[in-house]
């Protein structure tokens, strides 16, 4: 989730690739300490603990407000406040700047996790955590022998879900063509669910590569009908749109959605509202009104932001997901002593 935070940053012009490049490396480097202090962990106890290895990562408040936003919907309420030099310190140097180090701390943190998985082997969860690192490494060949060999070990829709990781890298690791077996695995993932915007890209990558540019047309303006507006996918989906546009002279305007795509739409605009009446949030309109704030009135917002949720929940004390929100948001302010009393309230409604 925070890799995938950093990408969506470097799209919206946040930060820069430099500095993108540097949170990567450092994101990277905290996941797989984080898989060596499990191991000592377990090793120590003498035997396996449960829930699997704590990915969610908080890299500091000195995030722009976008980022905060994000990570009210996706951090972690149990996380550890992060110390004060983490939240106050220079921001990321460029990736230039931090020579091979780095990155040489990872490649040894990851021969580690592999070396452990061989031991080890019968984790899919270690296997998928492999599996991951190996891909934003960009060693695909790894990555989807790790992936096959936690596949092997799940069951049902989470062997199903598996099998779309598996599928993008063995895409990924055979220069970008959509083999047969992809195909089989992103038929499998539509099947579990028929609105997965990698299964249909990727079908209809094949498409294009069988030279059926026209169903690779199709397929395209559907997943534009099915949404939601402005997931940060659709702007591939307009680029491959584009290239099949300039190689067949197709007109995309006079393509129409099918039916079954603009029920999907309908159905994922449904979910989306059924989601905001839940759990009120920021709006994309939100965010672009925020970035051309100043930093103060930037902080004014997020301030009234939280404390317009904690109102609500003092009305409605018994919303999860909503006490989740604001420990999240509390935490990232540093405000710990609001944040572990919304903790206690979040233990109280699960019965802990």
């Amino acid at each position: 989730d925070q890799l995938a935070e950093v990408d969506r940053d470097l799209a919206r012009g946040l930060v820069t690739a430099e500095q993108a490049d540097a949170l990567r490396t450092e994101i990277r480097r905290r996941i797989l300490a984080l898989a060596d202090a499990e191991a000592a962990v377990r090793k120590r106890a003498g035997k396996r603990t449960g829930g699997g290895v704590t990915l969610a990562i908080v890299l500091g408040g000195a995030m722009p407000l976008a980022a905060f936003l994000l990570y009210l919907d996706m951090g972690s309420p149990g996380q550890p406040d992060m110390p004060a030099s983490a939240r106050t310190g220079d921001p990321p140097r460029p990736a230039a700047e931090r020579g091979a180090a780095g990155v040489a701390e990872v490649d040894a943190m990851l021969a580690r996790l592999a070396e452990r998985m061989r031991q080890s082997p019968d984790d899919p969860e270690g296997w998928l955590l492999l599996a991951r690192s190996y891909m934003t490494m960009r060693r695909y060949d790894g990555a989807v022998d790790a992936f096959e060999q936690a596949r092997a070990r799940l069951d049902g829709d989470e062997k199903t879900a598996v099998g779309l990781d598996l599928a993008e890298a063995l895409v990924i690791a055979g220069g970008g063509r959509v083999g047969d077996r992809s195909v089989a695995l992103f038929r499998d993932g539509l099947q579990l669910d028929p609105t997965h915007p990698k299964a249909r890209f990727y079908l209809a990558g094949r498409r294009a590569q069988d030279g059926d540019p026209a169903g690779a047309l199709q397929d395209l303006i559907d997943m534009r009908a099915i949404g939601p507006d402005g997931a940060p996918w659709m702007d591939a989906v307009d680029r491959m749109i584009g290239r099949i546009v300039e190689d067949s002279g197709l007109d995309p305007a006079a393509v129409r959605p099918t039916e079954a795509a603009l029920a999907l739409g309908r159905r994922v605009a449904e979910a989306e509202a059924a989601a905001a009446a839940r759990a009120p949030g920021p709006t994309r309109e939100d965010v672009e009104r925020a970035a051309e704030m100043s930093p103060e009135d930037q902080a004014a917002m997020i301030r009234g932001m939280v404390e317009q949720l904690a109102t609500r929940l003092e009305d409605d004390p018994d919303d999860l997901a909503g006490w989740e929100r604001l420990a999240r948001a509390y935490r990232v302010l540093g405000e710990t002593e609001k944040a572990a009393q919304a903790e206690a309230q979040i233990r109280r409604l699960r019965g802990q």
